[in-house]
């Protein structure tokens, strides 16, 4: 954690745009040991650094059976972490009626759910697969994906492919106009969003507040628009709330140490 800080710093990276987190559960512990000035999650349920995938699994099952997905969430907001690391098995079914408590989940009832306990608390969803991509991003919750080609542009759910939506936000009308698009029509209607599309950093004032106000009542953010403006125009960023697709390492699964 400490060679992550000292490399981030001398790229300038805002330590408010950071987070450091791992399937430790001593992680509080290192950051203190540590003199770490960035905000830190554990992923949960805990990974045991030995054994293979089958034994990984067997001993994080308890965890996961007593662990709810509003449990997972009140734990990373206690740690103060500004988002949420979550196993994609928390919404798919059947993993995710395993776990004890209210079941959430990406369609009916279970989604109404996940808005509810959420209330905008940023949720980073790993690892999405295609398959699962448009539910998770309609869902509201950002995507950390394996599969970053760009010349995937149809989704096997049905849905052309959006990657950019933190960057490149879509309103309500034009998301919309993605949402109705068929397999023969899409790309022209990607290239056209494409051009029309302005980026975030670009955006003025209205624009952001009118893109803020369709995703805060989309999705039941507990944040008015104006402290998420706030944020905005104290830190220099984005909120963390805004969805946002992000290419991952490899789901978790590739041999550690990272670094």
């Amino acid at each position: 954690m400490k060679r992550s800080e000292q490399l981030l710093d001398q790229y300038d990276v805002p330590k408010h745009s950071t987070v450091h987190y791992a399937f430790h559960k001593t992680m509080g512990n290192a950051t203190k040991l540590g003199g770490i000035q960035r905000s830190w999650s554990t992923l949960l349920p805990t990974i045991r650094p030995f054994a293979g995938k089958k034994t990984h699994r067997v001993l994080a099952f308890p965890e996961y059976l007593n662990t709810s997905f509003s449990k997972l969430m009140r734990k990373h907001q206690r740690n103060g972490s500004p988002m949420m690391p979550c196993a994609a098995e928390y919404v798919v079914s059947p993993t995710n009626m395993v776990p004890i408590g209210k079941t959430v989940g990406l369609k009916g009832t279970s989604l109404k759910h996940l808005t509810a306990i959420r209330k905008g608390f940023p949720v980073y969803l790993w690892p999405v697969s295609p398959k699962i991509e448009h539910s998770v991003l309609h869902a509201g919750l950002s995507a950390l994906t394996d599969t970053s080609d760009p010349n995937l542009t149809w989704l096997p759910s049905g849905h052309a492919r959006w990657t950019r939506p933190a960057t490149y936000p879509l309103d309500a009308s034009q998301q919309e106009r993605l949402n109705n698009a068929n397999k023969d029509d899409h790309i022209e209607i990607l290239k056209s969003l494409e051009c029309e599309v302005v980026p975030w950093m670009e955006c003025d004032e209205s624009r952001r507040r009118e893109l803020l106000s369709f995703w805060r009542t989309k999705w039941n953010w507990s944040k008015s628009v104006d402290e998420l403006m706030a944020y905005e125009n104290e830190k220099g960023s984005m909120p963390w709330e805004i969805v946002r697709m992000i290419g991952h390492r490899g789901s978790g699964k590739t041999k550690r140490p990272v670094l």
